[in-house]
This record gives C-alpha cells, sequence and structure tokens, in this order.
C-alpha cells in the first residue's frame, strides 16, 4: 500500500491511534497533519492509548524533513500517549534518524518495531 502522505485513524475498541505515513511529506502536508492531528488528540484521554505509527513507506530524512519530524514527536509526546510504536523497515539508517530525534524530541516511550 502506498500513502501518498498520511492517515489518521482513532481505534477506540483498541484504544489505538493509528497513524500510517507515506514516503515524504510537503511542508504543507505535514502542517496538515499536525493541525488533524492535535484535533485528533484533544478529542480523546491520550494517556488510556497507544499510538502505533506505520512508517514502513518512510524514506531516509533530509534535514528539512527531520526537523519537520522532530516538531510531530513533540506533538506524541505533548499528548501523553501510554506507549509509541512506530513500524520501520529495515534501514539502520532511517531507525537511527528517528531514533535520534525521538530523543531530540523528548518522546522517550517510543519503541521502534518491524
Amino acid at each position: 500500500m502506498t500513502v501518498s502522505t498520511y492517515i489518521i485513524k482513532k481505534n477506540l475498541a483498541g484504544k489505538k491511534v493509528e497513524v500510517t505515513v507515506g514516503d515524504q511529506m510537503t511542508p504543507a502536508e505535514a502542517e496538515r497533519f499536525a493541525k488533524e492531528f492535535l484535533a485528533t488528540t484533544t478529542s480523546i484521554d491520550a494517556s488510556q492509548f497507544q499510538l502505533v505509527i506505520d512508517g514502513t513507506n518512510m524514506k531516509v530524512l533530509t534535514p528539512e524533513m527531520a526537523t519537520k519530524l522532530e516538531a510531530a514527536m513533540g506533538l506524541y509526546n505533548q499528548a501523553g500517549f501510554s506507549k509509541v510504536l512506530t513500524k520501520l523497515q529495515n534501514n539502520p539508517v532511517l531507525k537511527m534518524q528517528v531514533s535520534r530525534i525521538a530523543r531530540k524530541a523528548g518522546l522517550l516511550n517510543l519503541e521502534i518495531i518491524q
């Protein structure tokens, strides 16, 4: 499945917010994502939910996109999810980028899965 930008879904029964992201986002798409994500998380008690991110289509991040991802991870951290699971392709450079950006954003409950 190819996702051009992103999809955000609330799974109330499973107590999850499920996010699927495409390979890259434009700055405008990143801003739309942030607004939609905030609207989604303000309607739930995020501490009772897991955030599950499918990033299997993501590519190695450009410096501009790394900055946008750090801002998004700051939103994830502020929302206060019980756990953040990120599914990535088996790409050591991308995993290292995502881990470093998560730490920089203060997102300490991130777990990268395959």
